[in-house]
């Protein structure tokens, strides 16, 4: 996510949906939960393009076709600090150049066609190219925006942890 493709991220968070209806990304959070909530929509949209802008690299694409279907939050741990003073999800270790993956978003339409996974695994890639020692994620048992368990199994996450309803997996790279 560089700042030449602000406008493809907000395309697809104020896209609408199937049934018309503004996907839950663009209604609120822009992907700001982990980072810094405000509670406020326009708030979180210019907090996530003040990133951005600044060259934080916030997340990542996926397009099919030429147009954006699903976004990623992936960075630093530390860049996440909701994350970081959570008691259920803050490291439990002082590992240093670790990432987490704390967000899915998949264009309804694209739901099914692979996009979270083919996301996932260019989160990884894109870790390990930043330097990252490993990678962590936090999935509901039941699958949610925070992603699959099963998706992280396949490619090589252990558990180290739950954490109430969710599961802390990690990648050693």
């Amino acid at each position: 996510m560089t700042p030449d493709r602000w406008s493809d991220l907000v395309e697809l968070f104020e896209r609408p949906g199937p049934r018309g209806g503004t996907p839950m990304p663009g209604a609120g959070c822009w992907c700001m939960w982990w980072r810094h909530r405000t509670g406020e929509a326009a708030k979180n949209k210019q907090a996530m393009q003040s990133l951005v802008a600044a060259g934080t690299e916030p997340g990542l694409l996926a397009y099919a076709d030429g147009h954006p279907v699903g976004w990623v939050s992936v960075g630093r741990r530390e860049q996440f600090g909701q994350l970081m003073r959570s008691p259920q999800y803050k490291p439990r270790d002082s590992d240093l150049n670790v990432f987490a993956i704390v967000c899915f978003y998949v264009d309804p339409r694209s739901k099914g066609a692979g996009v979270a996974s083919a996301l996932v695994d260019a989160a990884v890639d894109w870790a390990r190219r930043a330097g990252a020692s490993a990678v962590e994620a936090y999935p509901n048992l039941k699958p949610d925006f925070m992603g699959r368990l099963d998706a992280f199994e396949r490619r090589g996450f252990s558990q180290t942890g739950v954490a109430g309803k969710r599961v802390v997996v990690r990648l050693t790279l």
